[in-house]
């Protein structure tokens, strides 16, 4: 079996990185199945995310976490199109290897003084699914050899 990969990416999400980030860690080498069906419960927050690199939670015990729902909604339409993307070449079963996550550019505006603050990030999610190699049939082999016969 070969191995293949599938991806979705993502540009100017008004969205913060940080969240984001995880996110994408709590949901990495998972099924996107799996994944979806834990980022829903996050939004109904019966499950949390865990805050382990931009712990924003103050001095609290253990790993903090928290339940991102503006994030979570992008992350769960993003990975429904990755699932969409893999259904199109034929297979289902995706799991989420990797991501790739940056700042994007900022919204200018007209007057050149006013700039105002906001979130802006570009993600791209890669996924991995397995490929069954097709056995090439032989020929048949048995008419190749009654056609020569034929022609002696």
């Amino acid at each position: 079996m070969t191995t293949k990969t599938v991806s979705v990416k993502q540009a100017n999400m008004p969205i913060s990185m940080k969240h984001v980030h995880e996110i994408a860690e709590f949901i990495t080498n998972k099924p996107v199945d799996t994944a979806i069906a834990s980022l829903e419960n996050v939004l109904k927050k019966k499950q949390g995310i865990p805050f382990k690199k931009y712990q924003s939670k103050g001095h609290k015990h253990g790993v903090p976490t928290g339940y991102p729902q503006k994030a979570t909604k992008f992350m769960i339409r993003l990975l429904k199109q990755l699932k969409a993307n893999a259904k199109d070449s034929g297979e289902a079963r995706v799991i989420i290897k990797s991501y790739f996550l940056g700042r994007s550019g900022y919204p200018r505006y007209l007057s050149g003084k006013v700039s105002r603050g906001g979130k802006r990030t570009y993600i791209r999610i890669v996924g991995e699914y397995e490929v069954q190699e097709k056995a090439q049939q032989p020929q048949q082999v048995s008419e190749a050899v009654g056609n020569a016969k034929d022609n002696k």
